[in-house]
């Protein structure tokens, strides 16, 4: 049986905030990180045609993620699997 993909797509913000998407479909994540990111911050100037930085990363058989500014990371190791950089505009 194939495992289902898993995916987080984070945007950082101001200072250490940001917004992050999980979602089975690379794609989806995205849009909805950019969404949400948008709703987030709309008190610094976000729009719908501000263009935003998107890293996704594939988390797939992991449950606890998490990330700072050296990257990805399961407990106390790094997630050593690449991250890919999109550019998007707020959704």
């Amino acid at each position: 049986m194939k495992t289902k993909q898993d995916f987080i797509a984070v945007i950082m913000g101001p200072g250490a905030s940001g917004s992050w998407a999980r979602d089975a479909d690379k794609d989806n994540a995205v849009r909805r990180v950019a969404k949400i990111f948008r709703s987030d911050f709309k008190s610094f100037g976000v729009t719908r045609k501000t263009p935003l930085t998107v890293n996704v990363v594939d988390v797939t058989g992991h449950d606890e993620v998490w990330w700072n500014e050296s990257g990805f990371h399961v407990g106390d190791t790094k997630l050593d699997r690449p991250v890919e950089v999109i550019k998007v505009v707020a959704a």
